[in-house]
């Protein structure tokens, strides 16, 4: 009969579907030469996807207590596997996550300068300095310069020192240091020479020619 009803129906076009997660198991983070380290979100993530469209990435340290574009580790975390959160969040506010865990890492070696080589003579060395140093007070050479040294965690500076003077009163004296910081990073050995000089302070004098 050729009749024809229209009716007009609102169509609500809905995306409730939640991203899929594809994240890093294991992933080692190490820290820059301030003993930081600011890592992106994305850096957790392998592949993640969405039916749609992706809104972005956030990551949380804090069992999901909050959420950030970058997380930071600091000296505090090194050595420790921490547990962060990936969250992924498409155009539609849906929302997935995933667990990452991080080992967090100091591979950075400390640098350390030693003071310049010194000179002094015999008097001082055997009057205030070799005793010192029998009794084991390596500071009576702190007089000579002290090391130098810097590391992005906490450290611990070891110090040698080797002497050898003569009867007369010459010699060298070797201080040797090495920094060993909180995490077995170890600064390469530098040493500082203080040369040892006798003092020709006598005269001889010869009797008159007799005629």
């Amino acid at each position: 009969c050729g009749n024809v009803s229209e009716q007009a129906v609102i169509v609500d076009v809905v995306d409730d579907i939640t991203p899929t997660m594809i994240c890093d198991e294991w992933t080692q983070v190490s820290l820059n030469n301030l003993g930081i380290a600011e890592v992106n979100a994305l850096t957790f993530d392998d592949g993640s996807y969405d039916n749609c469209c992706i809104d972005g990435f956030t990551v949380s340290r804090n069992a999901g207590l909050s959420f950030n574009e970058t997380v930071v580790f600091d000296c505090a975390d090194v050595g420790d596997t921490l547990d962060v959160v990936l969250r992924l969040k498409d155009c539609f506010t849906n929302f997935n996550q995933c667990n990452v865990k991080v080992l967090v890492e100091d591979k950075i070696n400390p640098v350390a300068f030693p003071p310049t080589t010194q000179t002094s003579n015999c008097q001082i060395y055997y009057s205030s300095i070799l005793p010192e140093l029998e009794f084991g007070n390596y500071s009576i050479l702190d007089q000579f310069g002290t090391i130098q040294y810097y590391d992005n965690c906490g450290t611990e500076v070891t110090e040698t020192v080797d002497w050898a003077v003569n009867t007369c009163g010459d010699g060298i004296i070797t201080r040797t240091w090495i920094v060993t910081d909180d995490y077995g990073n170890q600064s390469p050995s530098v040493s500082q020479q203080i040369h040892i000089e006798s003092i020709s302070d006598w005269q001889v004098d010869f009797p008159q020619d007799v005629a």
